[in-house]
This record gives structure tokens, C-alpha cells and sequence, in this order.
């Protein structure tokens, strides 16, 4: 969701949000107050897989981390009591982390990224670009799949080189075994575009706007398919 709003403060944005927790990469890091809102969040996204499971829909979730959750060598502790504890397979959670939280401590970052090979959880690596350095940590990682920097899927619709461009980050990445998830789109162009350089998912208000679970699941039933998705060429 990309803000909520509450009787008593209003409209919260996710970058006020975010100040309540801090900032691993400056160090202002609330570690206490990071891990309980983490693991709520956890919670919550397997008691959505569950409802969705009930309503006939074998829902993959997604849970975005940061850096200060992958500095928490806890976490693989937490993640795996959150599974058992709501009967939820490891393989239908994935963790979507940035180049960024994984370099911020690799020491502990690599630990908590091979436990959660151990245990089958799916990694995602977000904001992926080929002119970051995000190769070789993706290359190290075995991540299952890679989240298209929006800046990057912007230039497809220039043509030319910056098309081969896109086709070519595209083609690193099933290179690898992993899937490609392009974000923030908003046009059936730029979604045939996507579609015809080979990208495998798209996400953005073209399929759909962010949504509560009760909205989510009446916008489910108008749909042919529990997960929207378009297969490549």
C-alpha cells in the first residue's frame, strides 16, 4: 500500500513511516522497533495466505526487507517460526531485498540469504539495474528473481538502444535461472513492450492499484486467473 490514512494523524506516507524505524544505511537504526514491525508484517502476510488459500487461491506473497532486516542475523530464526507457526510452505514466501540492504553488512546479509536457501524461501532482488553492481551480489545470492529499476524500464519505449538495453539485462537474468518482475507500469505499451523483450511479470496500476485483502479478494473474482501474469514469447 502505498499510504494509509488514520483518524488521528492523517495521511502517512512511507517515507514518514520509515522514520519511526530509522535508517540502517545512516545509522540511525531503531533495532527494536524494526524487528517488532518486521515481524508483524511477517504474520500478517502468512494469515493472508492462508484467507487467500481458503478462498481457492495458492497466493505466492511477497514481504520487502531492509537493510536493517538483513543485519539481523535473527531473522532466519523468525522467518522460519512464522512459517511453522502458520502452516505456511517456505516456497510460497519470497523476500524482496535491494542491492543496497545486502551490502550494507554482507557478513550477516549472506548468512541470512543462504539460510533462506536452506529453508526454501524464495529471494527477489529489487531495484535490479546492470549498471549497479547488483550482478555479482545476484550472481552470489541464487536469487530466484529480479525486480526491474523502474528507471530502467522507463527508456523501453525509446527504441533503439535503449530497447536492446532492456532486452539485454532481461537476458542476464534467465541467463542465471531467474525470473524478471517489471514494476511501477502504468501503460498496455509500455506492458506489450515488456512483453515482447521478454520480461516475465509486470507490476503497477496497468493490472491493478495497491489494495486492502478484502478489495483485493472482490478483484480477484472478476479475474480469469488467481495471479495475473502474460507469458513470453
Amino acid at each position: 500500500v502505498s499510504q494509509s490514512r488514520y483518524p488521528e494523524y492523517g495521511i502517512i506516507t512511507p517515507n514518514q513511516f520509515g522514520s519511526i524505524t530509522g535508517n540502517a544505511i545512516t545509522g540511525t537504526v531503531n533495532s527494536a522497533t524494526s524487528r517488532k514491525i518486521t515481524k508483524y508484517v511477517l504474520d500478517k502476510t502468512a494469515d493472508y495466505y492462508k484467507l487467500f488459500k481458503q478462498d481457492g487461491y495458492n497466493m505466492q506473497m511477497s514481504v520487502n526487507l531492509c537493510a536493517c532486516d538483513m543485519s539481523n542475523v535473527s531473522l532466519i530464526n523468525t522467518i522460519s517460526s512464522v512459517l511453522t507457526t502458520h502452516d505456511m510452505p517456505a516456497d510460497m514466501l519470497t523476500i524482496e531485498v535491494t542491492e543496497q540492504a545486502l551490502v550494507y553488512n554482507t557478513d550477516v546479509s549472506f548468512k541470512i540469504v543462504a539460510g533462506l536457501e536452506t529453508m526454501g524461501v524464495k529471494l527477489t532482488l529489487d531495484d535490479y539495474s546492470p549498471s549497479m553492481t547488483s550482478p555479482m551480489y545476484f550472481n552470489g545470492t541464487a536469487a530466484d528473481g529480479v525486480k526491474l529499476d523502474k528507471d530502467l524500464t522507463s527508456k523501453l519505449l525509446s527504441g533503439g538502444a535503449n530497447t536492446e538495453f532492456v532486452q539485454a539485462a532481461i537476458y542476464g537474468v534467465h541467463s542465471q535461472g531467474a525470473s524478471v518482475t517489471a514494476k511501477c507500469i502504468e501503460s498496455k505499451q509500455m506492458m506489450a513492450a515488456l512483453r515482447s523483450a521478454g520480461c516475465d511479470y509486470v507490476q503497477g496500476y496497468v493490472i491493478a492499484p495497491p489494495m486492502t485483502y478484502y478489495q483485493a479478494k472482490g478483484w480477484l473474482r472478476t479475474q480469469r486467473v488467481a495471479k495475473p501474469r502474460y507469458t513470453p514469447k
